[in-house]
């Protein structure tokens, strides 16, 4: 299942153009603005917003699918979704993992279901607690960009950081310098961005997409019914 959503994402995260994403650095600006997940959107149905919405779906499908479930399925079905999380990070889609890891499994609604959690053996506890510890964001990220800058593509970077850095070079620089000259500082800070993405979205996976696989999946993303 880990490569199939990788692979989804990977298609989500090639959708995404650079002109969006220098919309998103102000670039080029408009007016209109959407609120997702992952940040402020400079405008509606773009590649940003499809993959922002589709985190959002898998995190919740995860959270639903558990929940569905009877107490006696229940710790099986988090030791499922915990490994294929460890399978998404092996596979360096950074995405998928924030998205199962924590903000599916370590969401309010499962945290409340001591009883499930107290099933859940000590070895899957401790991958679990590894990959949240990956992806906090309480040190900015610290370890996730820590392990970010070692990666090699094909990789899922994780969208919300990618937006945060780019709007951080944004406003955190003004747009022209002393005399009215362009500030060629921050062009080449948001190049340097839009690089990396370039080179993440253009080395693709060489795994077979399985259509019966991802046909069930994006169908459960899209949908309220028990799996």
């Amino acid at each position: 299942m880990a490569r199939q959503i990788t692979l989804i994402d990977h298609e989500f995260l090639r959708n995404i153009s650079t002109r969006e994403m220098l919309q998103k650095a102000s670039v080029y600006r408009q007016s209109s603005n959407v609120e997702c997940a992952h940040g402020t959107l400079s405008t509606v149905e773009t590649g940003i917003e499809q993959m922002a919405v589709n985190f959002n779906k898998l995190g919740s499908f995860v959270t639903r699918v558990v929940q569905q479930h009877a107490m006696d399925d229940r710790v099986d079905i988090v030791k499922g979704f915990i490994l294929v999380a460890k399978n998404c990070f092996e596979l360096k889609n950074f995405n998928a993992v924030m998205a199962i890891a924590v903000i599916g499994l370590q969401s309010v609604a499962l945290r409340s279901l001591k009883a499930t959690w107290e099933g859940v053996p000590s070895m899957y506890m401790d991958l679990l607690r590894k990959l949240v510890v990956v992806m906090d964001s309480r040190t900015n990220y610290h370890n996730y960009r820590d392990i970010l800058k070692n990666t090699v593509a094909p990789a899922v970077p994780y969208l919300g950081v990618f937006l945060k850095d780019l709007n951080s070079i944004s406003e955190g620089n003004s747009d022209y310098i002393r005399g009215g000259l362009i500030n060629m500082h921050k062009r080449r800070q948001i190049f340097v961005k839009l690089m990396e993405l370039k080179m993440m979205q253009s080395t693709k996976y060489n795994f077979k997409e399985l259509e019966h696989v991802q046909h069930a999946l994006r169908c459960w993303l899209n949908s309220n019914a028990e799996v």
